[in-house]
């Protein structure tokens, strides 16, 4: 007779189904410690490239406006380039460290000078607000938080992002003659309250600009402010002045005011400049 094979019906006891659990719980943590680890490495390397993309971007913007600055042309005073630097008060840093070196928060230099004019250019990062500024056509506009452009307002330029001031000095074959001190010497010491002869306004007591702008959409920023910082380590020419052969520049990323990308460069100059420490926006130099 035949027997019937049994069939085996065992199954799991309780203790295996235990260790089992108990081997997939720690399975699991495991693996969503390692995803979880993997992807807030992926957060922070996207955070750290988007800032490097930031720094890189603003730092090509300050090469390309600094290599070229105007150089200097001794015996044409109107013809004479010069850079400077600015603290974050704004006034021009006259004293060195210990090596030299003169840093500032903010740069100032000529950008061109053609038929005794000249246009200097101030790059910092502080915006730009209550600040009178004329027009190519004349006219007196006021740069102001709140405002809408209009013949005689003009709305103010955000902080903590690249802004750039541009400076007229008028030669003595302009018929505004009487203005060729007051764009870049006077008015900007905020001491006196001048009407310009001529031009549509009243600049009283602020500093006067011919433009402003920031250089870069905000929104290229993705979120972060920068700061800024200039270097200018000068040597002598052995005629009494003073020469700049680079500009040390670095750019700061901040989240929230925590620095979070910082790039560093040297800056070489391509024309001979003075360097200069005086309180006035624009130099005479040569004499």
């Amino acid at each position: 007779m035949r027997k019937v094979k049994k069939k085996n019906n065992a199954g799991f006891t309780m203790v295996e189904m235990i260790v089992s659990f108990a081997l997939l719980s720690l399975f699991l943590a495991a693996a969503s410690m390692c995803i979880s680890h993997a992807f807030l490495f992926f957060c922070s390397e996207k955070q750290a490239m988007s800032s490097y993309s930031v720094a890189d971007i603003v730092m090509s913007e300050l090469r390309n406006e600094i290599r070229t600055m105007q150089g200097s042309v001794q015996g044409d005073k109107d013809a004479n380039g010069y850079v400077k630097l600015r603290g974050a008060d704004g006034k021009a840093v006259t004293a060195a460290g210990a090596d030299g070196v003169y840093t500032g928060v903010g740069l100032e230099f000529v950008i061109s000078s053609l038929s005794n004019d000249a246009t200097a250019v101030q790059i910092d990062t502080a915006g730009c607000d209550n600040v009178a500024m004329i027009d190519d056509e004349g006219v007196v506009r006021t740069i102001q938080s709140g405002a809408t452009p209009s013949e005689t307002e003009a709305p103010s330029l955000e902080a903590d992002y690249l802004t750039m001031r541009y400076y007229r000095h008028f030669g003595k074959d302009r018929t505004v003659d009487l203005l060729k001190e007051k764009f870049m010497d006077q008015v900007v010491d905020q001491t006196l309250t001048y009407h310009l002869p001529g031009f549509n306004g009243v600049a009283s007591g602020r500093k006067v600009v011919w433009h402003a702008e920031e250089r870069l959409p905000v929104k290229m920023y993705q979120g972060y402010t920068i700061e800024l910082q200039f270097s200018v380590k000068p040597r002598s020419d052995g005629s009494g002045h003073q020469v700049a052969d680079y500009v040390d520049a670095a750019v700061y990323v901040k989240d929230g005011g925590s620095v979070v990308c910082q790039k560093e460069r040297r800056i070489d100059l391509q024309n001979t400049v003075y360097f200069k420490t005086d309180k006035t926006m624009y130099s005479e130099v040569a004499e």
